[in-house]
């Protein structure tokens, strides 16, 4: 196996799972203080190149073949709109109509978010969590080298 694999196996096994539960108790805590571990986890789990579930929509050529496609956004009720993202394919599923997704690299998504000024971040597990990774936070993240 190799050094890549094992550590997207730990990302998947061990990171996220490990992830989830610090939110969980972040929630449980009533959200006190700011979640600077839950943020660092992220960071790690960015820098290992994990990746997370987005949702998108295809684009199709004239001949009906799949040629790309867009990351989708959600748009909350104050207008704001962000990039949902899913530790496990089972959360994307909760959101009730069926969606096309992808596995897609957590630094690029961050890149996607910090670059576009009108993105307030990304939600993570939006029908689970509903954890936000605030647009400074996304661009603070892809300015780090480690």
């Amino acid at each position: 196996m190799s050094v890549e694999t094992e550590i997207r196996q730990h990302v998947e096994e061990i990171a996220y799972p490990q992830l989830e539960e610090m939110i969980r108790e972040w929630i449980g805590s009533g959200k006190l203080g700011s979640p600077y571990s839950v943020l660092e986890r992220i960071f790690m789990i960015m820098k290992a190149k994990g990746e997370v579930i987005v949702p998108v929509s295809n684009k199709y050529d004239e001949a009906g073949n799949k040629i790309g496609f867009t990351v989708r956004t959600m748009k909350t009720d104050d207008k704001k709109h962000y990039v949902p993202a899913f530790s496990r394919a089972v959360y994307a599923e909760k959101g009730g109509s069926r969606m096309d997704v992808i596995a897609f690299p957590l630094e690029r998504l961050a890149q996607i978010a910090a670059g576009d000024e009108e993105c307030a971040g990304i939600v993570l597990d939006p029908w689970t969590y509903d954890f936000v990774i605030p647009h400074d936070v996304c661009r603070f993240f892809t300015e780090q080298k480690a």
